[in-house]
């Protein structure tokens, strides 16, 4: 059974209203996915007072779709993970378009406060880093 889960909370990362007009809030274990989602698209560096948040996602950016480079992308993710308290890594499964010249990235990790393996999808390419809902 899992742990109760502490009241965790954060405005929608689109900035999307409710059904009130408000702006809307994510709650819970989607609050921590996106903290995660924050700091994969976010650059070292990027936040001013706080450049150890971040992650070296970017760097992947226009590389050629190698071993070298995926390597290069699960460290980087690993590495975010160290951000994230709540969150454990547990594994990218990184899957190439040669078509698109796009990488998809699937997360999975888990965090104590959920029943089962959360997963998370970004892509890579030339123009940027972006979230698969």
């Amino acid at each position: 059974m899992p742990t109760k889960l502490p009241q965790w909370s954060d405005v929608d990362r689109l900035l999307r209203p409710n059904t009130r007009g408000d702006l809307a809030v994510v709650e819970e274990v989607k609050a921590i996915e996106q903290s995660l989602v924050n700091i994969f698209t976010t650059r070292k560096g990027e936040r001013v007072h706080r450049p150890e948040i971040g992650c070296n996602l970017y760097y992947a950016i226009g590389q050629p779709m190698t071993e070298k480079t995926a390597r290069l992308i699960r460290s980087a993710i690993t590495d975010a993970f160290g951000q994230e308290p709540r969150a454990q890594y547990i594994r990218t499964n990184i899957k190439w378009n040669k078509r698109k010249l796009r990488a998809y990235l699937t997360i999975i990790w888990d965090t104590p406060f959920a029943t089962e393996e959360q997963k998370t999808t970004l892509f890579i390419d030339d123009d940027g880093i972006g979230v698969v809902d």
